[in-house]
């Protein structure tokens, strides 16, 4: 199964394209690029998927699944990374599942990272406000309570009693809170999403039919909403 994969829900933009079966000749076991975007992630991610996809000699039509990361995160980045991969979904019938940031993030840890080998995993994201977005996980990668915005003096009574790992994006406030409420917390280096990790995960979602639809995932309700005023009245000219 080839896969193509990219993530624009924080800071890094990331794309990468391989295939999780048994391969074929010609076909590279794995192309990836990453770079830093605080903003721009719509300019810099087409150009950064054409490159992957002429680095790995593959045409958009062999591709088998489009994933991408569908939060939470930034608002612009996560609207941008799904408007691009349904566009390319529409065009070349390809199916597109999301994952949401937590999976891919605590995916990431066992991939790239010192893994969580025996403390409960807190994947925790940076909100842009005053709380934390966080979801626990076992050592073995499972989510073990949904996720949520909380704020870093409760995060310690939120996550399960014994030492914690903590990664993502909002890793350091949390493990200051968790350390200041008495908890042991052990800071792993993952900030970002490994786009290698996210096609593993989206591959394995895809073949047992627990992807997600690729619509953005939000944990709190936006800030701006309809006006509560009446619509305005047209008079005939």
């Amino acid at each position: 199964m080839i896969v193509l994969a990219f993530d624009t829900s924080g800071t890094a933009c990331s794309v990468a394209v391989a295939d999780v079966g048994h391969g074929e000749p010609g076909i590279a076991p794995g192309i990836a690029q990453s770079r830093e975007v605080v903003r721009g992630h719509a300019e810099a991610l087409m150009p950064m998927v054409a490159d992957v996809m002429a680095e790995a000699g593959l045409r958009f039509d062999a591709l088998d699944l489009i994933a991408v990361t569908v939060g939470p995160g930034l608002f612009t980045g996560l609207r941008a990374g799904i408007a691009a991969a349904r566009g390319l979904a529409l065009a070349t019938g390809v199916p597109c599942v999301g994952v949401s940031a937590f999976a891919a993030l605590a995916a990431t840890c066992r991939r790239d990272g010192p893994s969580a080998d025996v403390e409960t995993l807190a994947v925790c994201i940076d909100s842009r406000r005053a709380d934390i977005f966080v979801q626990a996980f076992d050592p073995a990668g499972t989510a073990i309570d949904a996720a949520a915005a909380v704020l870093p003096s409760a995060l310690a009574q939120r996550l399960p009693a014994g030492p914690v790992a903590v990664a993502g994006s909002a890793a350091d406030p949390a493990q200051h809170a968790l350390i200041a409420a008495g908890r042991t917390a052990r800071l792993l280096p993952v900030r970002s999403v490994c786009p290698r990790a996210l096609i593993r995960l989206a591959a394995a979602a895809w073949q047992n039919d627990s992807a997600l639809p690729p619509q953005p995932l939000y944990l709190r309700e936006p800030d701006t909403g309809p006006s509560a005023d009446a619509a305005p009245t047209c008079r005939p000219l």
